[in-house]
């Protein structure tokens, strides 16, 4: 797990990204699809650590069967990959609208679709970067932030230490 800091511009952005998000889903429906059937059961299915969701005190299984149910339109006890989209892309946006336009710190679990979301951030963050550097291997981030070391254009060793709401590296 790791902590990161988000707001509802992360999520929104992400779930506009059609193809990033789309990729994404139809990645974790293939690893929730255990029986290779193209149909996710009731089973199959865990929103509490595919969402990173907290539940407190509630019970995971109360939480997935609510969810399910929603979904689960024809009462079949299946959902097919775009009915999945289509539900994970709803849960993102509320995800979304709860967290609001402030930071929040989130503690994500490695392999789920909101840390997903936060990488994605986190490299579009990164590619609007203006890095300056001098002979001795001395950088500047966006003309303030002293970067110590080889001059590099991603620092993917700190993406975890990356603000995706301010575009700000914590703990420097």
């Amino acid at each position: 797990m790791t902590l990161a800091f988000i707001d509802r511009r992360t999520i929104a952005r992400f779930i506009d990204d059609t193809t990033a998000f789309t990729k994404s889903i139809h990645d974790q429906f293939h690893l929730l699809d255990s029986d290779s059937d193209g149909l996710l059961s009731r089973s199959d299915i865990s929103f509490t650590s595919t969402l990173s969701l907290d539940q407190h005190d509630l019970d995971p299984k109360d939480i997935d069967d609510s969810i399910f149910d929603r979904f689960d339109e024809d009462r079949s006890g299946k959902v097919d990959r775009e009915r999945f989209v289509a539900m994970m892309r709803e849960l993102m946006m509320a995800a979304a609208r709860g967290i609001g336009d402030a930071p929040v710190a989130v503690v994500v679990e490695e392999g789920s679709v909101l840390m997903k979301a936060y990488k994605i951030e986190v490299a579009r963050i990164e590619e609007e970067m203006v890095v300056k550097g001098d002979d001795e291997g001395n950088a500047t981030v966006n003309g303030g932030e002293k970067i110590n070391g080889k001059l590099k254009k991603r620092r993917s060793s700190k993406i975890l230490g990356l603000c995706a709401c301010t575009g700000k590296y914590l703990g420097q």
